[in-house]
């Protein structure tokens, strides 16, 4: 006869035992001793059993076998009288294991969820490998599924100020451009922000440092670095250009002045003298 038992799991096989020479089970429990129980793992050397059986009833006996009895894919357990007169006659169990990568059946039958291991799915292993792929976290490339996209959108929504996919649209730049300059006054004048350099109702530039390019604030920020690109001249070069500007003013004067006061010559009377005006003025 043969059971199935869960592997490296204790538990109990039932047998019946035959009256020795008759047809009948024994009814009458007989005294086993050590040598008339053995036990095989998989083909090994048989050895006692760690428990001797007992009767349970109407010729049924029960025998315990521990976890490490039943860590194998067939155990074999032979129930022999070894008397002169045999009480029953000789009895054989067959118990093939399960619900272990190394019982003779490795998927666990008594499980409610059983752990499933595909190896193909419809005879194709790389089906069974493309499904892994798909749920472990690596991925799987669909671009070849003929599942392709949702082609009709009825009935699809989203979470959001517009629900349904028909009534998203592509943004475009008037789009952009009307949100960002609509947005109030307040919103462009942050501080680090471009609105805030050129903002020009409530900031008013303080100074302007020639060696570092920095532009100061009265509110005692700086708020830009001019790397160079604004060129702040210096006192020296302020006055040279003034003495420069006055040189040509007064030049442009003098010339105006002496032009209307140049000699001028006329035929006079006898009697009056000649008019020569001598004006100058005292620039170089």
């Amino acid at each position: 006869m043969s059971e199935l038992r869960k592997y490296g799991v204790a538990n109990t096989i039932y047998f019946p035992l035959i009256e020795g020479g008759q047809t009948n089970y024994l009814q009458t429990s007989p005294t086993f001793v050590s040598a008339d129980v053995d036990i095989t793992i998989d083909g090994a050397a048989f050895t006692p059993t760690s428990s001797l059986p007992s009767h349970l009833g109407n010729g049924v006996y029960q025998l315990n076998l521990t976890a490490a009895e039943v860590t194998g894919k067939i155990i074999l357990v032979t129930v022999i009288d070894n008397t002169a007169t045999q009480a029953w006659e000789d009895q054989t169990i067959i118990v093939e294991t399960y619900g272990h990568a190394n019982a003779m059946h490795p998927f666990d039958l008594g499980s409610t969820a059983p752990d499933v291991n595909i190896a193909q799915i419809n005879t194709d292993v790389t089906a069974a490998v493309n499904l892994e792929a798909d749920y472990d976290g690596r991925g799987y490339n669909k671009s070849n599924s003929t599942i392709g996209k949702v082609g009709d959108k009825t009935g699809f929504e989203i979470a959001g100020d517009i629900t349904k996919l028909d009534g998203l649209n592509n943004i475009s730049f008037a789009d952009v451009s009307n949100a960002v300059w609509d947005e109030k006054r307040d919103v462009h004048k942050q501080k680090d922000t471009f609105g805030e350099l050129v903002n020009i109702d409530e900031t008013k530039l303080d100074k302007i440092d020639a060696q570092t390019s920095q532009i100061t604030f009265k509110n005692g920020d700086v708020v830009s670095t001019l790397d160079g690109e604004l060129v702040v001249p210096t006192k020296e070069e302020v006055a040279a250009a003034i003495r420069e500007e006055l040189k040509t003013e007064l030049a442009r004067i003098d010339s105006s002045i002496s032009d209307c006061c140049r000699r001028v010559n006329r035929q006079q009377s006898a009697g009056n003298k000649s008019f020569n005006p001598n004006i100058t003025t005292g620039v170089s």
